[in-house]
């Protein structure tokens, strides 16, 4: 995700939510962790088909652009609800993508 602050004069805040989609044809998503304008991975512990990531962009600090990436697997774990079989074979369900959906929010904060 590429973020644009560079028309904005105020600071704000970003929350960025993200799911395994209903549609998704892969159940077992599991986001691992993210990277900021190509830093190193901050990991994430994954414990549920959902993540949270936020930050703010203080207008003193002048980022005009912030580049989000994620990162994620397929869950092969003991507790994972699709085997490798499954995961195969939802590839040759027409249409059968492996499926994120991802919730983005801005809030201005005061200065």
């Amino acid at each position: 995700m590429n973020f644009d602050f560079s028309q904005a004069d105020v600071s704000c805040k970003y929350d960025i939510h993200t799911t395994v989609s209903p549609d998704s044809a892969v159940k077992d998503l599991i986001v691992t962790g993210y990277s900021i304008d190509s830093t190193d991975i901050n990991d994430i512990i994954p414990v549920t088909d959902s993540t949270d990531i936020s930050d703010e962009i203080n207008y003193s600090d002048h980022i005009t652009s912030r580049n989000i990436r994620i990162y994620l697997v397929w869950d092969d774990s003991a507790s994972a609800v699709m085997n490798n079989i499954d995961d195969a074979n939802a590839t040759k369900i027409p249409n059968g993508k492996a499926l994120m959906d991802v919730s983005i929010s801005f809030t201005q904060l005061a200065e």
